[in-house]
């Protein structure tokens, strides 16, 4: 045996005692994920794989705030521009409220017929007082037939801004594009209608 063979031996047999004496890492539990037992002995934190699957979460109720506020904000009520220049004649403001009121008094007393078809029926059936249609009607080109009718029944017409405060004047939750005031004999309503009859008439000259 050379000289400082043995030593070079015992030093091999103390390296490698030493590598056995060190407490090997434990498992995280039953059945970790293939990996872990790696990680854990370099001293990284092991980290289950399954946990960072998570499904995608919508906005929160505040993000759905901001999202409504900043869609609200690019909203701007219709001006003269924005309406359609068929709807033809336009209710003013006043003539608007007077009209609403008007209709929402005729559904109480059963004289108004909801919606396109049922205007029309009223036109053909010659019991119709007058017509109010709504001028944000999409497309406005489905209600452009009835001032044509009105025109041959002799029957005044008119435009509103917005069809959800006429459904709303009807009495329904839902938009309404055009309704009809109908004749009833011995109405208590055919002064006030005779009055908005006048106003319409005063709008076409």
């Amino acid at each position: 045996m050379r000289p400082g063979s043995r030593g070079r031996g015992l030093r091999v047999i103390r390296c490698v005692g030493e590598v056995w004496d060190e407490p090997r890492a434990q498992p995280l539990g039953p059945d970790p994920p293939a990996g872990v037992g790696a990680l854990a002995a370099a001293g990284v934190p092991a980290v289950d794989p399954r946990s960072q699957l998570r499904k995608p979460q919508g906005p929160s109720r505040c993000g759905r705030g901001r999202l409504a506020a900043v869609f609200l904000r690019g909203r701007r009520p219709a001006t003269e521009a924005d309406v359609n220049p068929k709807a033809y004649p336009l209710a003013d403001a006043h003539l608007t409220k007077k009209l609403l009121d008007l209709v929402q008094q005729s559904c109480n007393y059963k004289q108004l017929r909801k919606g396109a078809n049922e205007a029309t029926k009223t036109l053909n059936r010659g019991i119709s007082e007058f017509i109010v249609m709504a001028a944000d009607a999409e497309p406005l080109e489905i209600i452009l037939h009835l001032p044509l009718l009105c025109e041959d029944k002799n029957v005044p017409y008119v435009f509103v801004r917005s069809k959800q405060a006429l459904g709303r004047a009807c009495g329904v939750s839902r938009p309404v594009i055009a309704c009809s005031v109908t004749i009833k004999e011995g109405s208590q309503l055919k002064q006030q209608i005779q009055s908005i009859q006048q106003s319409i008439e005063r709008l076409l000259v």
